[in-house]
């Protein structure tokens, strides 16, 4: 088999736990990782915390970031020149920017790549909620290249005060648990969060999940409404899978009206229309710039256990276009899948992956 970039190793935090499993049997549990909370804006939303200490709050986002860095694959080396680390985040450190020192997204990946011995300088990747989708599709083209064997992309956002009331601000908040997909959605649920996946050049082995297909695209149509017709992200699912049909898709899927409206137009205009698609931002939260490492975490769970997962608080069809939405845990024999990213400034991206 040909040489590809070969997922052998992740890392995972969220309000579910620090571990992928603990996450995955949350998921596939149906359990929801959203509590409501009266944040400083006066209102009360739920929102995705870090259990840590006894309570849900957030941790420093360089403490976090690092978490998920602590154990890479076996054989894995920072200190080669063909390994590199791609940092990606919509906020960065925005928590620490009104105290003396260092808290740049920049400065936080040096000081991360310093404790891991890197001898290659990290790249960050700011690019709203596609940040780390974008980052995994700049890691498979860094290692086409020939440059690179081995690359890691972490993603990482906290749900700070700032987030929370720039998206109230635009009344994009829910104050109930969101609802992706369904009819009577009424916005978007935020939460803290931090993943990583490893990416190694090789031939994939018998089992193991590995990426055929990447594209990023920008549909200069707003700086925070997506272009009604899908057709920037339509064009990256083109792209990414070219002529085969994946058997399922695990969406952005935010709640919003305008987004879920806009993926689902994507989706049809795909012909993919009766795939079927789920999003965990039901149950653990839209995670920024987070959720396309996150995301892709699950993506492959889903493909390795063979099972589709239900799209929770989905109810009622309520998109713009008509798309098969998972309502229950489906166990299925599975190879490949589509992971689906679209973020503020008109920003899209989708990656394939698929099953040896």
């Amino acid at each position: 088999m040909k040489k590809a970039a070969v997922i052998t190793g992740h890392g995972l935090v969220s309000s579910f736990g620090d571990s992928t499993e603990a996450n995955w049997q949350s998921l596939l549990a149906g359990y929801i990782g959203l509590r409501k909370e009266k944040v400083a804006g006066g209102y009360a939303c739920p929102v995705g915390r870090i259990f840590q200490e006894g309570i849900f709050s957030d941790p420093e986002f360089v403490d976090l970031t690092r978490s998920t860095l602590k154990s890479p694959p076996m054989g894995w080396d920072w200190t080669r020149s063909a390994t590199s680390w791609i940092l990606c985040s919509a906020k960065g450190n925005i928590t620490g920017l009104g105290h003396k020192g260092a808290y740049s997204l920049a400065d936080s990946a040096k000081s991360i790549a310093d404790d891991l011995k890197l001898i290659n300088t990290p790249t960050c990747i700011s690019t709203a909620c596609t940040s780390s989708l974008a980052g995994i599709v700049l890691a498979v083209r860094m290692m086409k290249s020939g440059q690179y064997t081995h690359v890691a992309v972490t993603g990482c956002d906290l749900a700070s005060d700032f987030v929370l009331n720039g998206f109230n601000r635009i009344n994009a908040v829910s104050p109930e648990i969101c609802r992706p997909y369904d009819a009577d959605r009424k916005g978007i649920n935020l939460a803290t969060a931090a993943a990583t996946i490893f990416l190694e050049w090789r031939s994939p082995k018998p089992g193991e999940i590995y990426l055929t297909g990447e594209a990023t695209s920008n549909d200069g149509f707003h700086i925070s409404r997506p272009k009604p017709d899908g057709a920037g992200l339509s064009d990256c699912i083109r792209r990414s899978c070219g002529t085969e049909i994946p058997d399922f898709i695990c969406g952005h899927g935010t709640a919003t009206l305008l987004n879920d409206n806009m993926e689902s137009e994507a989706i049809a205009r795909s012909g993919m229309a009766t795939i079927p698609l789920f999003s965990i931002k039901g149950q653990i939260g839209h995670t920024l710039g987070a959720c396309g490492v996150l995301e892709t975490v699950v993506t492959a769970k889903c493909l390795q256990e063979d099972t589709i997962l239900s799209s929770c608080g989905f109810k009622k069809p309520g998109t713009s276009a008509i798309i098969n939405v998972s309502r229950k845990v489906q166990k299925r024999p599975l190879r490949s899948a589509l992971n689906l990213s679209v973020g503020f400034g008109g920003g899209n991206a989708a990656i394939h992956l698929t099953k040896a």
